[in-house]
């Protein structure tokens, strides 16, 4: 109910979503993948965008928001499926941020030389660290939605976020998009 954010990733669960699994592992990710694909209309129906795909399987797609629709605060979501188009109407968030985390409850977060932080490779205090996050909402130098954001110039979000660790506020040296990546935010903190 808070909003999806342009530029993140969503999940959509259902039932016959789809007759087949397919992950992408491409450079880009494309409009559509074993005959489904989700698009995003404006509230006065005058612009449309296609979503991101990036999974599809029986009971769950996964894809990207498209950047354009920043600014927006509702847009009705089509899934669809061969001749079948399923509307939703979705609220949209400037942002709406959420680590990405693994095993029990932990944040994806690595070390300067981008080893996993984990019980044996600890966080210590004053040490570099970058996490990862999803929904930090719009960056100065947006890729085209689908596409790997550049090395440079780099894409920084226009709101700084704040990250507390173990209840102290960290430093944060550097909030964007990762280059390379497909809308993956990262957060470089002390």
């Amino acid at each position: 109910g808070k909003g999806l954010a342009p530029g993140s990733y969503i999940s959509i669960f259902g039932t016959a979503l789809s007759d087949a699994s397919q992950t992408l592992t491409t450079e880009f990710l494309p409009f559509s993948m074993s005959g489904v694909s989700v698009s995003f209309t404006s509230p006065d129906g005058t612009q449309d965008w296609p979503g991101r795909l990036w999974y599809v399987s029986p009971t769950q797609i996964n894809l990207q928001i498209p950047w354009e629709m920043q600014g927006l605060t509702s847009a009705q979501l089509n899934v669809n499926i061969g001749d079948v188009s399923v509307p939703y109407t979705i609220p949209i968030a400037p942002y709406l941020p959420a680590a990405f985390i693994y095993g029990d409850n932990l944040a994806v977060a690595q070390d300067k030389n981008y080893h996993l932080i984990t019980d044996g490779n600890p966080a210590l205090p004053g040490q570099y660290i970058i996490l990862y996050a999803n929904g930090l909402g719009a960056v100065d130098n947006p890729p085209p939605s689908g596409e790997a954001t550049p090395v440079q110039p780099f894409a920084s979000t226009l709101v700084t976020p704040t990250v507390t660790i173990g209840g102290a506020e960290a430093q944060v040296l550097f909030s964007g998009l990762t280059p390379y990546s497909i809308g993956l935010y990262q957060i470089d903190v002390v």
